[in-house]
């Protein structure tokens, strides 16, 4: 059986591979064809660790990058509970190695990944060559107590909610495209254009509703216009703010502040904790501070494996400092 196939049945026993790794998601947003996996296995042939990654070929590279809506996915490594920390970093170590030397086999030129945020230890990819930056998602760990979670909220959320909870119609809604056209708005009112097609999501949609792993939120005026729509994922340990979209006409009314309470109140409902799979962006995050969210790293791990891909990646590293720069003169 093909290494492929065995992920698929590890991913239907491992309840704590978070949904962006498992198959399922990867046959969704890369295609089946575009995705593969590097195992690990102990002594007796089973299953320790796995890594899938989304392999594209551009100017002539041949390199793993991020899946589309994918905000983390890397290195999933599966623990015995009698581990001590010695032998579990030295696990880690030997499990770390080895996925270097599979990576090298792959004939890559370029390796950039987004880890879970409960994956701590990099040092092992440090030791191999690999560079790491950190990155921050905010999470709400702990919903079982909803009055306590809405006490955490900021001033202005707690105030905004009480003033306007009874004033709109917050439903739960399966109509995608509707999502997806207030959701291209978001990229539109910013001068850019979405980055999926309305293809790609009602394909990634029907993967998701037939895992029951999503659920779509609106909010509706009192006219019945749709103004703020929420996505929202979920696997058996967390939900994660995927996407949303609001009419930029009703952005003042703050409508998706009631989304996110609707969200987190539906998480807590099924015992998971809330991610809102933050942003390095400084209005975003405070955004999400407001709701009592923790701040949580999480590891964007990657290596030149080839000279090739060392210089475009330095060519490129320049021209986008220059464009910030000067995007930063022109404001």
């Amino acid at each position: 059986m093909s290494d492929k196939n065995l992920y698929r049945q590890f991913c239907e026993t491992e309840d704590k591979i978070p949904i962006y790794s498992k198959d399922w998601w990867m046959d969704a947003v890369c295609g089946e064809d575009n995705w593969d996996v590097i195992l690990i296995k102990d002594k007796n042939d089973e299953i320790i660790a796995s890594l899938p990654y989304y392999l594209k070929r551009k100017y002539g590279l041949k390199y793993i990058t991020q899946p589309p809506l994918t905000q983390t996915n890397g290195l999933y490594i599966k623990y015995s509970k009698e581990q001590k920390l010695a032998s579990k970093l030295s696990y880690e170590k030997e499990i770390i190695f080895e996925i270097d030397d599979k990576l090298k086999e792959l004939g890559i030129d370029y390796y950039n990944q987004n880890f879970h945020y409960s994956f701590l230890n990099w040092q092992p990819f440090y030791w191999k060559g690999y560079s790491q930056t950190t990155r921050y998602t905010y999470v709400i760990r702990d919903l079982s107590d909803l009055r306590t979670v809405f006490s955490n909220f900021s001033k202005s959320k707690r105030k905004y909610i009480n003033e306007n909870e009874g004033k709109y119609r917050v439903y739960e809604t399966d109509n995608v495209r509707m999502f997806y056209e207030l959701n291209r708005k978001v990229f539109e009112r910013q001068g850019l254009k979405i980055p999926y097609s309305m293809n790609f999501i009602i394909k990634l949609d029907q993967r998701l509703a037939e895992r029951q792993s999503r659920v779509i939120f609106a909010a509706n005026d009192e006219y019945g216009n749709v103004n703020c729509m929420l996505y929202l994922v979920f696997d058996k340990m967390s939900s994660y703010l995927l996407m949303s979209g609001t009419d930029p006409e009703r952005r003042d009314l703050n409508l998706k502040t009631l989304l996110v309470w609707e969200a987190i109140k539906f998480s807590s409902k099924i015992g998971l904790m809330f991610d809102f799979e933050g942003s390095m962006m400084e209005n975003v995050a405070t955004f999400f501070r407001e709701f009592g969210a923790e701040p949580i790293p999480y590891h964007s791990i990657w290596k030149n494996f080839s000279t090739k891909a060392k210089i475009y990646n330095s060519i490129h590293g320049m021209a986008r400092s220059i464009y910030h720069t000067l995007k930063g003169e022109k404001q």
